[in-house]
């Protein structure tokens, strides 16, 4: 199983913002994560839509707005599955 971070890079988080963000997305702690960056909620909402297409497991995470960005803001997701899979989904997208 794979585990891959979308992460927007639009919104000017912080490292630690971005760190908390990615914790709250992950789904399993005990399988393997990569964070990979996306350019704005138009990226990530296209990534996750492939995601669906192709049946492969997605969750988002919504910023309750106490901190960096306002409440309800999407600041990244979590695409998980077997390997392959996740890769065909995400494999174009660079490391963040």
């Amino acid at each position: 199983m794979k585990q891959v971070i979308l992460m927007r890079i639009d919104l000017g988080m912080s490292v630690g913002k971005m760190c908390a963000q990615a914790a709250h997305a992950v789904r399993n702690p005990s399988n393997p994560v990569v964070v990979l960056q996306v350019a704005s909620e138009t990226e990530l909402l296209q990534v996750l839509l492939k995601a669906k297409i192709n049946r492969v497991r997605y969750n988002k995470v919504y910023d309750a707005g106490h901190t960096e960005v306002p409440p309800g803001t999407l600041t990244c997701a979590c695409v998980c599955g077997i390997e392959k899979e996740v890769d065909k989904v995400t494999g174009a997208l660079a490391l963040l």
